[in-house]
């Protein structure tokens, strides 16, 4: 059955505070995986679930001429601001990684709030 995720941005409006996004469609090595078997996926997720650290699948960044399907991304729910021990270890644990598979295995992404509260301003002023 499929699932609806919301869009990255959307969960930024809804916690108003910068979101991170772990991504793995850049990875030229590990494109040949659906998500769900990326080797680097699994061990992040099962990393997140050890550290009892919240998370969710969503999707890219909402856009109104384009629909993308799903790549695997992954909402971390830790503050940013103030860096606290949690976004620490993820740090650690992510460059543990790119040494291991290589610098494109993982991005991460940084969603400002400022920037995700005018897309929806975007969207709702189009007139469709």
């Amino acid at each position: 059955m499929p699932k609806i995720l919301p869009y990255i941005d959307e969960i930024v409006r809804e916690i108003r505070q910068d979101a991170l996004v772990l991504s793995f469609a850049g990875s030229r090595e590990f494109s040949k995986f659906p998500f769900e078997r990326n080797p680097v996926r699994r061990r992040i997720l099962q990393w997140l679930g050890e550290n009892d650290i919240a998370h969710r699948a969503c999707g890219p960044l909402s856009n109104s001429y384009r629909m993308e399907g799903y790549r695997g991304n992954i909402f971390i729910d830790i503050p940013l601001r103030p860096v606290g021990l949690a976004l620490r270890e993820l740090v650690k644990f992510l460059k543990k990684l790119q040494d291991e598979y290589g610098i494109d295995a993982v991005q991460a992404e940084i969603f400002e709030y400022s920037y995700c509260k005018g897309l929806d301003t975007l969207c709702n002023d189009f007139d469709w």
